[in-house]
């Protein structure tokens, strides 16, 4: 459990000026559609999570040309405030590493939804 400051806890003279909560971040590690490590169990472990979060791309090696993250259903829609980053990627320079596509080969729904509850997300390099 997290310690909070409290003005009990603080010396005369200093002022608390705000809490402050840093975001969780959680890592793609994998190309798969679904388990540990995936894109689909970041967006859940972000949506479980309160405030900003982050998901950075980390798939291991470095990339020199596009890996597909091919899925078989849609993903979740993205309900907070959330960061994507594919720019993590190692090998990323510019232009993007990692795409979306369907397992079909036909696009049947959304690549990301970002639901109401996600003002301020920012999504980046992904292709």
């Amino acid at each position: 459990m997290p310690f909070l400051l409290t003005s009990r806890h603080v010396p005369a003279g200093i002022e608390i000026l705000e809490q402050r909560i840093a975001p969780a971040v959680f890592l793609v590690t994998s190309v798969a559609d679904a388990g540990e490590g995936t894109l689909r169990q970041a967006i859940l472990g972000a949506n479980a999570a309160p405030g900003l979060d982050v998901i950075q791309v980390k798939i291991p090696g470095e990339l020199t040309t596009a890996k597909y993250i091919t899925l078989s259903s849609a993903l979740p829609a993205i309900t907070g405030p959330t960061i994507l980053d594919a720019t993590t990627q190692a090998g990323y320079a510019g232009q993007p590493l990692i795409q979306l596509r369907s397992a079909t080969g036909v696009s049947l729904f959304p690549g990301l939804v970002f639901d109401t509850g996600a003002t301020r997300s920012i999504l980046k390099g992904f292709a």
